[in-house]
């Protein structure tokens, strides 16, 4: 089960327990509605699970309290953490057409004639846009964008594209 990040822990904040975090998420109005979170950190894998007692959204920043602290000293290790919940495909709340990234990881890369290509092994961002690393038949990056993405199935677990690969041969 894949996770979603939600927020990094920016530090504490104040002295009954919350932290103070950056989102990482395009819908903050939903963090509340979830009552268990992990906070994770990257560099070693560690995750705790941890429950929402309470949540404050303001304009650049949210604050979290979680039912298993009261106080700030205890939270300070937790500073640079990632804030996430486990996520099946198809949970998560949506909005017409829309694809979260990490539902594209392990789909199948298909031609517009159905020629298989390969499958998304990782998602990432370069900075311009989002980035489909795709193996199998062809090793390559493929840009996620709407002119190379026909199509994108999570129900049969395939995409389209039309990004041009006329290097495909080498990869054979």
């Amino acid at each position: 089960m894949p996770l979603v990040r939600v927020g990094v822990v920016l530090g504490t904040f104040g002295v009954q327990g919350f932290l103070k975090c950056a989102y990482s998420t395009d819908h903050p109005e939903w963090l509340a509605e979830r009552k268990q979170y992990l906070l994770m950190d990257e560099r070693t894998g560690e995750c705790l699970p941890v429950h929402t007692a309470d949540v404050q959204l303001r304009p650049d920043n949210f604050v979290i309290r979680f039912a298993e602290f009261n106080a700030p000293e205890p939270l300070k290790q937790f500073i640079g953490w990632n804030i996430c919940y486990r996520a099946e495909v198809g949970e998560l709340p949506r909005e017409s057409g829309e694809v979260y990234y990490f539902e594209l990881e392990g789909l199948e890369v298909r031609r517009p004639d159905g020629t298989v290509l390969g499958r998304v092994v990782e998602v990432w961002d370069n900075g311009a846009h989002t980035v489909l690393d795709v193996k199998g038949a062809i090793n390559r990056s493929i840009p996620y964008q709407a002119e190379f993405i026909g199509e994108v199935n999570l129900e049969q677990g395939y995409l389209v594209t039309t990004y041009p690969l006329d290097y495909v041969e080498e990869d054979r």
